[in-house]
C-alpha cells in the first residue's frame, strides 16, 4: 500500500507541471548547462527510468516527449547569496551562488567560538531523480512543511547536502535551507535534527 501511494505521488507531481516543450520560453535569467553535465544527468534518468527519450533544456527536463517537469532555480542565477544560522556557540554562514539548474557553487564558513572554525568550498549538484525523491523540511516560525531541492557534493565518506527550500510556484528567490554535512574537522557533523534552518541573510 505504501509503495502504491508513493508511485501516485510521483505521478501526481510530474502531471502537475506537464506542459508541450514549446512552452519553454527562456523567460528567466537561466545559465546553460554544460553538455558533459548534461549526458551524464540524462544517462542516469534514462537508467533508472528505463526510457530512452529524456530532453534537457536550460529550465525543463522533457521524458517521453511528453511529461515535462520544471528545473529549480531557487536563487538568482550567477549572484552570491549568504544564509546564515547559530545555535549555541556553533555559528555556520554559507554562500550559494546558483551557477545553472543542476550546480550551486558554495562556500561554508564554520566557528566554534572559542574552540574550532573550518571552512569549505566546492561544487554541489541536484540529482538527476529529483522530482521522484521530493523532500520536505519544517519552516521552525510556522511549523509548517515545505518542499526542498537537494543540492550534494560528496568527497570519499564526506558529504555536504545542501537543502535549498523550492519555490517553483514563486518568482521570488529562495529564503530558506537546511545542511547536513560532516567532515568538518573538530567541529560536529551536521544534520536535518542537529541544526537549525538557515535563513537569507
Amino acid at each position: 500500500m505504501k509503495n502504491i501511494f508513493f508511485i501516485c505521488l510521483v505521478f501526481l507531481f510530474i502531471s502537475c507541471q506537464t506542459n508541450t516543450p514549446q512552452q519553454d520560453t527562456e523567460s528567466r535569467n537561466v545559465s546553460a548547462i554544460p553538455q558533459s553535465l548534461q549526458k551524464d544527468f540524462i544517462k542516469t534518468i534514462k537508467k533508472i527510468m528505463s526510457t530512452k527519450h529524456v530532453t534537457l533544456t536550460k529550465q525543463l527536463l522533457i521524458i517521453n516527449n511528453t511529461d515535462t517537469i520544471h528545473l529549480p532555480q531557487p536563487l538568482p542565477n550567477k549572484e552570491a547569496t549568504m544564509f546564515t544560522a547559530k545555535q549555541g556557540e556553533l555559528a555556520v554562514a554559507l554562500r550559494l551562488t546558483l551557477l545553472n539548474p543542476l550546480q550551486v557553487s558554495y562556500h561554508i564558513e564554520m566557528v566554534e567560538f572559542g574552540k574550532a572554525s573550518h571552512t569549505q568550498e566546492g561544487i554541489a549538484r541536484l540529482s538527476p531523480m529529483f522530482f521522484i525523491g521530493v523532500e520536505s523540511d519544517v519552516d521552525p516560525s510556522t511549523g509548517e512543511a515545505y518542499f526542498s531541492d537537494e543540492y550534494t557534493e560528496t568527497k570519499g565518506d564526506c558529504i555536504t547536502a545542501i537543502r535549498i527550500q523550492n519555490n517553483v510556484d514563486s518568482s521570488e528567490a529562495s529564503s530558506k535551507i537546511k545542511l547536513i554535512k560532516n567532515c568538518n574537522g573538530k567541529i560536529r557533523d551536521i544534520d536535518l535534527d542537529n541544526f537549525p534552518t538557515l535563513f537569507k541573510k
